[in-house]
């Protein structure tokens, strides 16, 4: 599997997630591709796992897509590299697939023994899909307490983060990298 199209963590860290997504990654166009695995799930959800790995997969990227945050830092690559416009016949199909997978008896449930915790790593998802505000939340990768010389360097990558992501949010032409 190709780590640009790996996904590691959160509701992407299965094989089936990754193959998945990269075949939607693959299509020729991304929205229609994302619909029709959606749509599969919902008509035949309770026989297939890996159908439901991957479509709440594909909910969180259409639900990152829609308010431009995302707690996984490779859904924000992979909708850098696959742009997509999120219909609402799309956001509903979504959304319908989103709490298939995570409600109170969630199809995914018995695959996760951290359920709770992943239940809250997806929140931001399921608050986007469903229309609610929500707090940006980007996690930078580092820790809070750095050497000094360091924190002037980790303030301008957040900062560059941080500004790249609400570029895309807003449809920008991404931020040149920042000087070495």
């Amino acid at each position: 599997m190709d780590d640009e199209i790996g996904f590691l963590e959160g509701p992407f860290d299965s094989d089936e997630t990754a193959d998945a997504v990269a075949e939607i990654e693959e299509s020729d166009d991304v929205a229609a591709a994302m619909t029709g695995l959606l749509g599969e799930f919902l008509r035949f959800h309770e026989e297939d796992d890996d159908l439901a790995e991957a479509a709440l997969a594909v909910a969180c990227l259409v639900a990152a897509r829609m308010s431009g945050i995302a707690p996984d830092e490779r859904a924000h690559h992979w909708l850098d590299r696959n742009p997509f416009a999120v219909t609402e016949d799309l956001r509903r199909l979504a959304a319908a697939a989103f709490a298939c997978t995570t409600g109170p008896d969630g199809l995914l449930a018995h695959l996760r023994p951290d359920w709770q915790d992943f239940l809250d790593h997806v929140e931001p998802y399921r608050k986007a899909l469903a229309g609610e505000p929500q707090e940006v939340w980007i996690d930078f990768g580092h820790p809070h307490l750095l050497p000094g010389e360091d924190v002037e360097r980790e303030v301008a990558a957040d900062l560059h983060r941080a500004l790249s992501a609400a570029g895309r949010y807003l449809g920008l032409a991404s931020l040149p990298p920042l000087p070495a």
